[in-house]
């Protein structure tokens, strides 16, 4: 943009961080810590080769427990959605149940790799020797393989999830363009700038209503009200609105009551304000406080839902003379809304005017929205990171623990390469069931996020699943993982087998 901006930080943040990383650590650490103080050590080093070829039987129902209690609180989320959730308490209790379904979903996924590990082995031809004795040491080590699986399928599902978001929030505004025939005039982006001083100056009004081919201007008027940023409420109206443009969540959208002076009010202001349809709404104006009718409450996430509808009279009666944020040219019958555009360009009318057609106002407003979602890549980003130490820190461990074994393997005939390949295998094993079972509990969680939407955001989006970022994020997240067990690989290949041997 041009604009140096500083970096800063407070003291509160970093020490909350840094608390909060102690206290996370403390708690995994417990589960190894019981098991620690439980082992007998003679037992253990008597029985080691006894227990470590021992294969645990693989069950179901931990991870059917875990989808239950994922599915129940995206049931719960439903309910609690369903009517607006109008209600404070239902915007307080929704994330975390959601937050709930969450957990539940990623433990399945841990709970869920090894046995599709285990039905892929029965897959293997028994030629395959190599491949089975990798698919078999994932299976021996069901803790190890859901740990690899879950930082994988975590990777691969928040590629899932933030593409399917984009996806769903593209084709909301598509459905809202269909057939539309305006071209939008302004000289700022249409999203998040209402509250900038750069507006349309009337003479450029003058000219467009001038213009060849225009039966219309339909102008478009925001502002921002509020001293404090718990009070702050969006006031918007425009020519070309309607009462029924916007799904009725609560109350009326009796269009002649809007006319004269009812508003429609966002579900987040109403869950504020405990307001309804029927109620009065405090606006604070030029001449004072100043209360309108409540006519019903829409599905408006401008704002993040605390925002207000009305008409242009009914603005102007309250805050006098606005300028004008945007302007929408209304074509005459048998004129396109390209030829329009190609007109308004024509006449000059300002250097820093916008001139756009539903097509590219939409196209601008889905990059501006897809740009909104970087943080959401950089996470996906850094869980690749994640699940490549993963892996990588696991098969090295795996493979110190495994020296005896894999020295006995390399004793009785198995050849360098075939121990690599065996380190590989198991890499791609996990990858590819983490990259499944990852898809299938990212489905489960993205029902979960598509239903908290409207309750965070304001906006209501229709469900959409972007499978092409699946078939491309999962191979990215196999081939990083296959490059996080080269090394592994590598180690194991060049074992001595005599010093194996004699490894205790």
């Amino acid at each position: 943009s041009g604009v140096a901006i500083s970096v800063h930080t407070s003291t509160g943040t970093v020490l909350i961080g840094a608390i909060l990383g102690v206290v996370v650590s403390v708690l995994a650490a417990v589960m190894p810590v019981r098991r620690a103080l439980k082992a007998d050590v003679a037992a253990e080093l008597a029985n080691r080769q006894l227990r470590e070829e021992a294969v645990p039987a693989w069950s179901a129902i931990r991870g059917l427990i875990y989808v239950a209690i994922a599915l129940g609180g995206i049931f719960v989320c439903w309910l609690l959605v369903r009517h607006g959730a109008l209600e404070p308490w239902q915007a307080t209790t929704g994330p975390l149940v959601f937050l709930v379904a969450i957990l539940a979903s990623v433990m399945a996924m841990g709970a869920f790799v090894p046995g599709l590990i285990r039905a892929g082995l029965r897959l293997l031809p028994k030629r395959r020797a190599v491949a089975r004795l990798g698919f078999a040491n994932l299976i021996r080590e069901p803790r190890r393989s859901g740990v690899m699986g879950v930082a994988i399928g975590a990777a691969v599902g928040v590629a899932f999830m933030t593409a399917s978001f984009n996806k769903s929030v593209h084709d909301a505004i598509a459905s809202n363009n269909v057939g539309a025939r305006y071209v939008r005039v302004a000289t700022i982006d249409a999203n998040n700038t209402f509250n900038l001083d750069a507006k349309l100056p009337p003479p450029v009004l003058d000219k467009l209503r001038t213009l060849p081919g225009v039966a219309g201007v339909d102008r478009e008027t925001f502002l921002l009200t509020g001293s404090r940023e718990s009070d702050l409420i969006a006031v918007g109206a425009a020519d070309y609105r309607h009462a029924d443009d916007i799904d009725l969540i609560q109350g009326s959208n009796d269009e002649s009551a809007f006319e004269a002076g009812a508003v429609m009010i966002g579900p987040g202001l109403a869950r504020r304000d405990h307001l309804r349809g029927g109620s009065k709404l405090k606006l604070a104006t030029p001449t004072g406080f100043v209360e309108v009718p409540v006519l019903g409450v829409w599905q408006d996430g401008n704002f993040g839902g605390r925002a207000v509808g009305m008409t242009v009279a009914t603005m102007e009666k309250l805050y006098g003379p606005l300028p004008t944020e945007g302007a929408s040219l209304r074509p005459m019958k048998g004129v396109s809304p390209e030829t329009l555009a190609d007109e308004a360009a024509r006449a000059n009318l300002d250097p820093d005017i916008q001139i756009q057609t539903p097509s590219e106002l939409l196209s601008q407003v889905t990059k501006d929205i897809s740009g909104q979602l970087a943080p959401f890549w950089a996470l996906q980003r850094a869980l690749l990171l994640v699940a490549f130490i993963a892996v990588l820190s696991t098969l090295l461990l795996v493979g110190v623990q495994r020296r005896r074994e894999l020295g006995l393997l390399a004793a009785v005939g198995m050849q360098p390469k075939e121990l690599s390949t065996m380190v590989f295998t198991e890499a791609g094993a996990v990858g590819a069931a983490a990259t499944i079972i990852g898809v299938a509990s990212s489905m489960i969680m993205l029902v979960g996020l598509m239903l908290m939407i409207p309750l965070i955001v304001g906006f209501k989006d229709p469900f959409r699943m972007d499978l092409t970022s699946v078939a491309v994020w999962g191979p990215v997240g196999i081939v990083i993982v296959l490059i996080a067990a080269a090394w592994p690989a590598w180690r194991t290949s060049r074992l001595e087998v005599l010093e194996a041997l004699q490894y205790e």
